[in-house]
């Protein structure tokens, strides 16, 4: 019922976790509820799980987040809890791991730093703790009898006493006056190179902004913390995931923050891990060495392989939380399962309420089909956003703040990439690589496709049925997935060379660093990805141009006079009606009847051949090109035939490149902080707009009406008497795209198709003067007017039907009157047939197959 903070010594960095992590050595918490360790201060160490740090005792010191103090060296000391060891005064010794300084006895004498004290020399005496030997004081010199002694020049010192000369400074210190009895140390950033100095050169100035040096130093031996040095001795920008710290950073100590990593200690090549929680960061264990040194320092529990981007075995990669254990991840599959068995609900419903479905789906055609075009190209446009996200993540991009960020992934799925959401390292014995995922996406929908092919080839039909359009249904579902599959495709040519320094280069797949480019398995994975390349990346694309191209001459007839003749002489085509690979270009104009492969070919270029980008910058600048040129091929072909969804099309590629420009924008630090977030709001809220707008009717034929769908599922609808009911001749008008037993509707479907030609003969027919009649939207006398009933639409439902129950009954088992007179929705369309579709069945007498010459002029069901 609710969350327990970590105890003092644990912490845990990551949200939704079932336990805490231990601190490691060299740093606490102090009490509960911590998200991450704090590190102990110079002077102080901590162990394991530690609640605080413990005082280094007097002799030692420690350095920020130790966990053990060092020892001071002889000629040092310490008090307790010191971050550095003091050197010990004149006159004064020390041994190792001393809390204070000895002073020297009678007859001896010392200089700084000594770990014992020397005897004077004759001429020379001291007492107890004496900084010098009689009879000159240090600094000091005098020649032998000599009555006084003469201060050392500047440059020059006497540390001794009784000396009969003065030494040169070192290099690295200095004496700016005379009488020094030893030279002064240059100061941090300052240095000087020779003997008998009398001041200090700064090393910004003389030798370069990013380099400085200790105290007393001869040379600028040390880079700025922004700073490393790298093997010759040359201080470098830290690259990009160089923990900045402190300076003094070399190429052997360079630490990494989490989320990084490289594969040598002799390298300054940087990379970041496509799976950040798998890269601990730090810095390399002592003695370790090449590939798997850089692992075992950098790489968290369960991850392996270079850029710690595989799992070991009983590990799952997660994408968010890098390798967890299978055994925690029972969640995972949670989601997986509930979509399939909503897929599967969702299948039986619609094969169990088929024929009534198909019923409404012809009743209000002209919205589905307006409502389709706009979901696709809504689906389209946020399916190659998310995938540009992930790509611009990957080429070292900046996140996307939030709520825009958590927002695409929440709608992740739309991306259909199966291997993301399911643990298949939880059930492959060893990691399950790239070559292991480009087989599963290519082969499953090929194997889809040929067992769907051969159960359809091998169902033997009835008379006038036709087969099940297995290649038409192919090219469709593959509409949406192929971004996916050719996108993984593309991923497993391109390798990278990766600097191991002292070890040499390795070359490993840029998309999957598990996969090794001079392996075996790399080149039978290249092979198989070329012919997929065949297949999916060009085929696709190609094969649909193909498909379409042949009907090319009915897609955009050359006698039509102006394009809506076009498209009028497009729906009475019974070429292409038989032909349901022709609906991708039934929605387009004429003269872009070829709209849909471009349009696979331009998601193929912003989701797939952008992989071939190296660099983020590459990336950026071929998406920007992209997206500009694509928006304006949008604005000036205008491919649709509906204008609303021609403007909805035009703004989804506006949201598109307004996406890529925030992302340049976020690269170029030009937004941050509150901008980013607001900017990030926005888009949001257009693609949450984009998606309401999909539903929301622009036309102005009829609205869907929720009753149908209740009665067409059985349900029993209550409305006020007359709600249906009124002049039969303006519903009939109004309701065109209803299913009807005319030749033009029966064509579509042979059930009805034979139905409607065998009750040419009943007694339900209309005279010619009726039906003259019925071509002006009026009834006559002879057919139904529609006794306005409630319930039935305004029909009598005792009409007689018994002819054409049972030819629908013989053409579908199971389909019989009864289930016609206990559907109000079938019964109303039923005798609704619109009086220009039966027209235009006498114009096309091939709509109806078996409909012979009662088909023209019968006109459809009457009574």
């Amino acid at each position: 019922s609710f969350c327990t903070g970590c105890a003092a010594g644990l912490y845990q960095s990551q949200a939704g976790q079932s336990s805490c992590e231990s601190c490691q050595p060299g740093k606490y918490t102090k009490s509960t509820g911590y998200h991450e360790c704090e590190s102990c201060d110079a002077g102080k160490y901590s162990g394991a799980k530690a609640s605080s740090c413990e005082s280094c005792a007097g002799g030692t010191y420690s350095v920020a987040s130790s966990h053990n103090c060092s020892v001071c060296s002889g000629g040092e000391y310490s008090n307790a809890g010191a971050a550095v060891c003091v050197a010990c005064d004149s006159g004064t010794y020390s041994g190792a791991a001393s809390s204070a300084c000895t002073k020297c006895d009678g007859g001896t004498w010392s200089n700084t730093s000594a770990v014992f004290c020397a005897d004077c020399v004759a001429g020379r005496y001291s007492n107890s703790g004496a900084e010098k030997c009689v009879e000159c004081s240090e600094g000091y010199y005098s020649a032998a009898g000599a009555s006084f002694c003469t201060g050392c020049a500047a440059g020059l010192y006497q540390s001794q006493a009784g000396q009969s000369s003065c030494e040169s400074c070192q290099p690295g210190k200095y004496t700016k006056s005379t009488g020094y009895h030893e030279c002064e140390l240059c100061g941090e950033g300052y240095f000087t190179d020779s003997v008998a100095t009398i001041t200090c050169v700064k090393c910004s100035t003389e030798v370069g902004v990013e380099y400085t040096s200790e105290r007393g130093s001869a040379s600028c031996g040390l880079c700025q913390k922004e700073y490393f040095m790298d093997s010759d001795g040359v201080c470098e920008t830290k690259p990009t995931g160089v923990v900045i710290g402190s300076k003094g950073t070399t190429l052997r100590n360079m630490e990494l923050e989490a989320g990084y990593f490289r594969f040598s200690s002799s390298t300054a090549e940087v990379h970041h891990c496509l799976y950040t929680q798998n890269c601990d960061g730090g810095s390399f264990e002592p003695n370790a060495t090449e590939l798997e040194g850089a692992v075992s320092s950098l790489c968290r529990t369960g991850s392996v392989g270079p850029v710690c981007s595989a799992c070991a075995q009983g590990y799952y990669n997660h994408e968010e939380l890098g390798c967890i254990v299978c055994e925690d991840i029972t969640n995972a599959w949670l989601g997986p399962m509930i979509v399939m068995f909503s897929v599967l609900v969702a299948a039986g419903l619609a094969f169990t309420f088929k024929r009534r479905l198909m019923i409404i789906q012809k009743r209000y055609e002209e919205q589905f089909l307006e409502y389709g075009q706009r979901a696709t190209a809504c689906f389209v446009a946020m399916q190659i956003i998310l995938i540009l996200n992930t790509t611009h993540r990957d080429v070292g991009g900046t996140a996307v703040p939030r709520p825009y960020g958590a927002f695409m992934d929440l709608v992740s799925f739309i991306t259909l990439d199966l291997v993301k959401f399911v643990p298949f390292d939880c059930i492959y014995q060893t990691s399950f690589d790239q070559f292991d995922a480009l087989l599963l996406e290519t082969l499953v929908p090929l194997g889809a496709f040929v067992l769907a092919a051969v159960a359809v080839y091998a169902m033997p039909l009835r008379a006038g049925q036709k087969r099940f359009p297995v290649c038409a249904t192919f090219v469709q579902l593959l509409f949406y997935v192929l971004p996916v599959i050719a996108r993984r495709v593309c991923e497993s040519f391109r390798c990278g060379a990766f600097d191991a320094g002292d070890d040499g280069t390795y070359f490993f797949l840029v998309a999957d660093t598990a996969v090794d480019c001079t392996s075996t398995r790399y080149w039978y994975m290249f092979i198989y990805a070329s012919c997929m390349v065949l297949l999916y990346v060009i085929g696709a694309p190609l094969g649909l141009l193909v498909m379409l191209g042949k009907h090319h001459h009915r897609l955009n007839p050359r006698d039509a006079a102006t394009e809506e003749e076009a498209i009028e002489a497009r729906k009475l085509d019974q070429v292409l009606a038989d032909d349901p690979i022709t609906e991708f270009a039934m929605t387009f104009r004429p003269g872009v009847w070829f709209w849909e492969v471009y349009n696979m070919v331009r998601r193929l270029t912003m989701t797939c051949a952008v992989v071939l980008c190296r660099t983020l910058a590459q990336t950026t600048l071929f998406v920007v090109f992209t997206g500009i040129v694509s928006t304006v091929i949008q604005r000036e072909a205008r491919p649709f035939i509906n204008s609303v969804t021609n403007g909805f099309a035009y703004l989804l590629c506006w949201q598109c490149l307004l996406f890529i420009l925030y992302c340049l924008l976020l690269d170029a630090r030009m937004t941050s902080d509150d901008e980013a977030v607001a900017l990030s709001a926005t888009l949001m809220i257009a693609n949450i707009i984009f998606i309401m707008v999909i539903f929301v009717p622009f036309d102005k034929g009829e609205a869907i009406n929720a009753d149908d769908f209740r009665r067409a599922f059985g349900f029993h609808a209550h409305h006020a008497h007359g709600h249906h009911t009124g002049d039969h001749h303006g519903g009939v008008r109004r309701r065109r795209s209803a299913l009807a037993f005319d030749g033009v509707e029966m064509r579509f479907n042979p059930m009805w198709a034979a139905a409607g030609s065998q009750s040419q003969s009943q007694s339900h027919s209309v005279d010619d003067r009726g039906e003259a009649a019925a071509e002006e939207g009026r009834a006559q006398p002879g057919s139904v007017t529609g006794a306005s009933h409630p319930g039935s639409d305004g029909m009598d439902s005792s009409v007689e039907y018994d002819s054409i129950y049972s030819q629908v009954e013989q053409a579908s088992p199971g389909f019989g009157p009864a289930t016609v007179t206990q559907n109000p929705l079938l019964l109303s369309l039923a005798v609704k047939a619109p009086a220009k579709a039966t027209a235009t069945a006498t114009a096309t007498p091939k709509a109806s197959a078996g409909a012979g010459a009662g088909a023209g002029g019968g006109g459809g069901l009457s009574a």
